[in-house]
């Protein structure tokens, strides 16, 4: 028995290269499983513990009938309501609230006429509130055709976007000041 061993040592040192430790692993491999063969591992010296298993194909043919959830993922299946992502609460709504009352006075006592003119429409969570997006509006109809009225208004509001968010984070009272991100409509 130890000269088979060492034989089986020899030839897995030939093959590949690697150190006593793991030369006796394989080994032990072999011994466990005959119908693997040395060249049949890799070189890095990871063996496989299992095979993949194959996916399970004519699962039609097994059903009397075809459901409408036949097909769909489990998951969304059995989702429950605590599992997702939490919507607009009365939170959410009285921070975009109080954020749209301060870009409201913020925006009218700017010096830049471009942005003296504009109006906060809606202030929404995008996805969440660390960042809000909003939208903006107030062009004259001539001047909402114009795309470079609303280019040079959204350079303006990228502009002063530092110190928009500056002054609504003093206008309101939390931790960590949202990020806003502008949209005109």
């Amino acid at each position: 028995m130890h000269s088979s061993r060492f034989s089986l040592d020899a030839r897995l040192a030939a093959n590949f290269h690697c150190t006593r430790k793991e030369e006796l692993r394989c080994a032990r491999f072999i011994f466990d499983n005959p119908r693997r063969t040395p060249t049949s591992f890799p070189q890095t010296g990871v063996y496989p513990l299992k095979r993949r298993k194959q996916a399970l194909r004519g699962w039609e043919s097994s059903t009397a009938e075809l459901g409408g959830e036949d097909g769909t993922d489990p998951k969304a299946f059995h989702d429950k309501p605590w599992n997702r992502p939490p919507s607009a609460t009365r939170k959410t709504s009285q921070l975009c609230g109080q954020i749209l009352e301060a870009l409201h006075g913020i925006l009218s006592g700017m010096a830049d006429e471009r942005l003296q003119n504009l109006a906060v429409v809606k202030v929404e969570p995008a996805p969440n509130t660390g960042r809000l997006r909003v939208t903006v509006a107030g062009f004259t109809p001539a001047d909402a055709t114009d795309p470079t009225t609303r280019t040079n208004a959204m350079l303006a509001l990228q502009k002063a976007g530092g110190l928009l968010r500056r002054e609504t984070a003093r206008a309101i009272h939390r931790k960590y000041a949202p990020e806003l991100v502008f949209h005109l409509a």
